[in-house]
């Protein structure tokens, strides 16, 4: 039951005079006792009646606050403790006092680590210590998600206190997609937590918008003595209420969002609504179609993925197209991955037959930004199937996708030297690689990579397997050619031959005159 300030007085200062062996306490001596306590404490001068005494002893002898107090009246008139040790500070914390107590300090214990939460931390110390006395070997009931490895926590004191104050605060800050990192002054408005993320909330000034910063991407934080007014009152439940996450977008406006969850999602996402504005449109035995009234953000779109394939997206088609896109290239990546024994397999294949074809080396994705990297190039280029050399001293976009850590790893299986000394891009196929042949440079790996295909042919590549085992004179190569049946080697966009320096191979004859986008790649061998 629960108890006010004025009667935990009285009922410790009915305790302390019970205590007291060496005087024998009448209802008016403690009322009196009682009284010039209530002073004391809290300034509260006026009279306590018997009625209130007799009840308080009345309920400290109960168990109604877990007391049980042996108060004992002798010669009908003195108050006294049967048991003269006995104190209600003194009495053991029950069996339910006890679990509720560990259910808080596991509770207050989320708070540890956050600067502003020093005092509280110590409390929080002091009352675990007490609580794991009293009942040893307990395992907590209650587990929240933290995370006290996530960076910057140690600068939400500081900004804290700027959000309290108005302080303007100078940060130090770099984005994952900045390159260095910017110092800037800033109005701090609202500390907000997303996903065990913590974001700051602010403006440079009032007429910027409105922006969210990652903690975890804060370098500094410096607090000036320059206090900001907002022009417009900040309200984070109207900023917030149309997205999912920390990502607003001004001023676009919410959009209506249709999701069908299959049966079994569906109660997961019954019981956890995704936003506040989810309402039921349609329910029948394969599964659920909802609707959000929310802006298309980022963090929207990996809602949607985190459900993997119990959610479709029914509307609107940019979001749709977005998610299938994502999807897809997390398939091609899961793809372009080689395990051991492929490794082992595409080695011996190379080793054997002179060559070795990969049908994803690499996913759509990095394609795309291949093509369009090689496309703004400042190489020089020629039409007509001419190449255009790619310079990676300068072009560092194109080297890392082409030499990305799988492509090293398998080119490292086939030569020692992985280092690429001619890479050429080309829009088309020069006329003399549609002949047989064989590189007059036999120390050379040879690595060609589709990016486009032509729209009338398949593309393919024509080699003759074995023929890689001798250095042959023109002679020797026009017999083999007559008397053998070339194999075709087709590929996809991101797929890749691997030839040996010396095996004969050609173009299909097929692709003449098709502007096929491809590179060519010639390793040290």
């Amino acid at each position: 039951m629960p108890v006010n300030r004025n009667a935990l007085i009285r009922y410790k200062t009915i305790d302390l005079c019970l205590q007291n062996k060496y005087r024998r306490w009448t209802l008016d001596d403690l009322i009196t006792a009682c009284s010039e306590a209530l002073y004391e404490y809290e300034g509260v001068d006026k009279g306590i009646s018997r009625r209130t005494i007799q009840l308080d002893i009345q309920l400290m002898r109960s168990d109604k606050l877990g007391y049980n107090a042996p108060i004992v009246v002798t010669e009908k008139k003195y108050y006294a403790y049967e048991d003269p040790d006995y104190s209600i500070i003194n009495i053991p914390i029950s069996e339910s006092d006890l679990n509720k107590l560990m259910e808080t300090v596991d509770f207050l214990k989320q708070f540890k680590g956050f600067s502003h939460f020093k005092e509280l931390d110590t409390m929080v110390q002091k009352l675990e210590d007490h609580v794991y006395a009293k009942k040893i070997n307990r395992k907590p009931v209650i587990d929240f998600e933290k995370n006290e490895n996530l960076k910057g926590l140690e600068f939400l004191e500081m900004l804290y206190q700027a959000i309290i104050r108005k302080n303007i605060i100078e940060l130090t800050y770099q984005s994952f997609n900045a390159r260095q990192a910017s110092t800037f002054l800033f109005h701090p408005y609202l500390l907000k937590e997303f996903r065990n993320r913590w974001f700051l909330i602010g403006a440079k000034n009032n007429v910027h918008p409105i922006l969210n910063l990652a903690i975890d991407r804060i370098q500094d934080v410096k607090c000036t003595d320059k206090i900001f007014l907002q022009e417009k009152e900040f309200d984070a439940e109207a900023y917030f209420k149309n997205v999912i996450g920390v990502t607003v977008n001004h001023p676009m406006p919410p959009e209506k969002i249709v999701l069908f969850v299959n049966r079994k999602h569906a109660p997961y996402v019954l019981t956890k609504p995704l936003h506040h504005s989810q309402k039921l449109i349609e329910k029948d035995e394969f599964g659920i179609t909802i609707s959000l009234e929310v802006q298309h953000n980022f963090e929207l779109e990996k809602e949607i993925l985190g459900l993997g394939d119990g959610v479709v997206v029914i509307s609107p088609d940019r979001l749709k197209a977005n998610v299938i896109a994502r999807l897809n290239n997390a398939v091609d990546q899961y793809n372009t991955i080689f395990s051991s024994k492929d490794m082992t397999s595409l080695k011996r294949r190379y080793f054997q037959k002179g060559f070795c074809t990969i049908n994803q080396l690499y996913t759509r994705k990095s394609i795309n930004q291949l093509e369009l990297a090689l496309s703004k190039g400042d190489q020089e280029g020629y039409e007509n199937g001419e190449a255009t050399v790619i310079n990676f001293d300068s072009d560092q976009n194109s080297r890392a996708i082409l030499l990305n850590s799988t492509t090293e790893q398998f080119f490292a299986q086939i030569t020692d030297n992985t280092k690429a000394c001619t890479i050429k891009y080309y829009q088309g196929i020069p006329e003399s690689f549609f002949e047989f042949a064989q590189l007059d440079r036999p120390n050379k790996l040879l690595v060609i990579i589709l990016l486009a295909e032509s729209k009338s042919s398949s593309f393919s590549i024509q080699v003759l397997p074995g023929s890689q085992n001798k250095l042959l004179d023109n002679e020797k190569v026009g017999w083999i050619i007559e008397n053998s049946i070339p194999v075709d080697c087709p590929i996809r966009i991101g797929g890749a031959i691997v030839c040996h320096p010396v095996l004969l191979k050609r173009f299909s004859p097929t692709l003449k005159n098709e502007k096929v986008h491809f590179v060519m790649m010639e390793f040290t061998s």
